[in-house]
Order: C-alpha cells, then structure tokens, then sequence
C-alpha cells in the first residue's frame, strides 16, 4: 500500500512540476507537498471530487463543492460545517465556504481567489 501512494505521489508531483512551466505560476516545495497530502487524504476518504458552485441565496454569499449542497442551501437548510470568509465578497461581504474533514475550504477557497483574482490575505 505504501509503494502505491508513493507512486501516486510521485506521479502527482511530476504533473504539478509540468504544469508550473505551462501556466508559468510558481510553487514551493512546500505548497507541493501540501497538495500532494491534499490529494492522498482525498483518495483515502471516499468522498467524492468537489465541484465549484458560487452563488447567493437570501442576501449571503456561498461557495460549495457540491450540487446537492447548494440545493440544500437555496432550499433553506444550513451547512452542516464551514468556514466563513469576513470581506471575501466583491463588495466586502463574507463568503460562506462549504467544509468537510478532508479540507474542503481550502480547495474552495483556493478557486474562489484564482477565480476573482484575489491576493492571499
């Protein structure tokens, strides 16, 4: 089992490296290695790949990863965890981002700034 995830991790490292000379972003070692950690703590736990679904519903900004999430939401149901980012909107609203144990958030989070532009705080 060991030798299969360092061979996905392997092969993960070698497709992010490859990617950086196309988009011409640059990553830390440090940044790969939180992704490729990302990417085994997914496999490991069966959830589904997360989307990006952006919207507002009921004057509050949201960002999911899953279709059904947001039918929850705009059904009225409330996210059973998450992470509130203060000033994130447009405007400065607070953008409510869908979270799970393996780190949703921080993939959501990560798209809505590449999405909108916006620095790191």
């Amino acid at each position: 089992m060991v030798r299969i995830h360092t061979t996905l991790a392997g092969c993960l490292l070698g497709v992010m490296v490859a990617g950086m000379g196309c988009s011409g972003n640059q990553m830390s070692s440090q940044d790969i290695q939180k992704q490729i950690a990302r990417n085994e703590a997914w496999a490991l736990s069966g959830e589904k790949k997360p989307g990006y679904y952006e919207f507002a519903h009921d004057g509050k900004m949201y960002v999911v990863g899953y279709p059904e999430t947001e039918a929850a939401v705009k059904s009225g149901k409330k996210l059973q965890s998450f992470r509130k980012g203060i000033g994130y909107g447009p405007n400065g609203e607070t953008v409510t981002f869908e979270e799970n144990k393996v780190g949703l958030a921080d993939i959501l989070i990560e798209r809505y700034e590449a999405k909108h532009k916006k620095a790191k705080a």
